[in-house]
């Protein structure tokens, strides 16, 4: 093999697929990238560490067809301070190959292309278009609840996406739990989704999501899954990752608002609250209890070990007053992902999970569960 390759083109591929190389596997090879000539002009680069898989075409300047394997780390730190805007890659010897020119060169340790595990080029023609933007927003949402380290439930280490074709509209929604509290993010569209794809879901693992939203950089995506791929492509790349096995138990009722008992309050100065009243609550699970009652929202914190602390602000609250107990870090985690100023807070009583969502943005909602006290 003889090509060359256009810097940045190159540079942004391989900064892609870090998180994929570096990846432990049962084979060596995984943390090796894959260059193959394909056509007079074009090559492609793969990708994969048995979980995730990578794929992509790119133009070249082609003097000699061939197939290369070199390290991932080294050779994108290469190109990352080669000084050039060209990258010439040629194979010199049986898996030795020189990278640059006579004034600037490196000569690395190559592996058999034989040895790679195989990776899925082709994309299913049953695919949804949607927004990149709100696609990412959407799977950064579900990965905002992190599962424990020894945690086996395929539906806590994943992310469920279902998609849905309405009358003349369609939607993709996203459901992520860890039993103490559910996400759920949807994007509407006009677009219909293939009947293949509809009324079904996919258990997407939540350890790929950083991957996966580095990947995305276009305007669009189109997403499509088998029984065992789940698939997002843009233009001539292909992002594929194995699905989870197991089905996602169906919390979608869990955050549906009953609109009677709505409270609304400024994002900002319940953020701000919790902050200021979860510094003397415990680290790890930082207990904070809210009391309503006459127009006032009270958020306090006690601790044995350090003392507590007290903050209310006024809202709009007539109803029979109580007390309940959240975890302070699920509440502002949720906050995070909501876009509007103002939020309700739905809650009944103090045995009540809280539906938390903006109140114009319809596309977001969370529910927490209480803590008993």
């Amino acid at each position: 093999m003889k090509i060359k390759i256009e810097k940045q083109r190159l540079k942004k591929v391989l900064e892609k697929i870090q998180g994929i190389t570096s990846q432990k596997t049962s084979l060596q090879i995984t943390k090796n990238v894959i260059i193959e000539t394909v056509s007079d002009n074009e090559i492609s680069i793969k990708a994969t560490d048995l979980t995730s898989e990578y794929f992509c075409t790119m133009e070249a300047e082609i003097e000699n067809k061939g197939i290369i394997a070199v390290n991932s780390r080294k050779f994108f730190d290469i190109v990352k301070y080669f000084p050039d805007d060209f990258i010439p890659i040629e194979e010199i010897d049986f898996q030795w190959i020189k990278i640059g020119t006579e004034d600037v060169f490196f000569h690395l340790v190559g592996a058999s292309p034989e040895d790679f595990p195989g990776v899925s080029v082709d994309f299913n023609s049953n695919s949804i278009e949607t927004d990149s933007v709100l696609f990412k927003k959407m799977i950064t949402a579900g990965n905002s609840i992190h599962p424990e380290t020894n945690e086996l439930r395929p539906f806590i280490l994943g992310i469920n996406i279902y998609f849905l074709n309405m009358d003349q509209s369609s939607s993709i929604k996203m459901f992520s739990t860890d039993t103490k509290r559910i996400v759920k993010s949807e994007i509407r569209s006009e677009l219909l989704i293939p009947e293949e794809l509809n009324s079904k879901s996919v258990l997407v693992p939540k350890k790929i999501i950083p991957d996966l939203i580095k990947f995305i950089d276009d305007d669009k995506v189109n997403l499509s899954f088998t029984t065992e791929l789940f698939t997002v492509r843009q233009g001539k790349e292909i992002y594929s990752v194995n699905i989870l096995e197991g089905d996602f138990p169906d919390c979608s009722g869990l955050i549906v608002p009953d609109e009677e008992y709505g409270i609304e309050i400024d994002k900002y100065i319940l953020n701000d609250i919790l902050q200021r009243v979860s510094i003397v609550a415990d680290e790890k699970t930082p207990i904070v209890f809210f009391n309503f009652s006459d127009n006032t929202l009270t958020i306090a914190s006690s601790n044995p070990e350090l003392g507590e602390a007290k903050e209310s602000t006024g809202i709009v609250f007539d109803r029979e007053g109580f007390e309940t107990a959240f975890n302070a870090r699920y509440i502002m985690d949720i906050l995070k992902d909501i876009q509007d100023d103002s939020i309700l807070l739905y809650l009944k009583d103090k045995k009540s999970h809280c539906i938390i969502k903006g109140c114009e943005n319809i596309d977001y909602a969370a529910a927490i569960m209480p803590i008993k006290i």
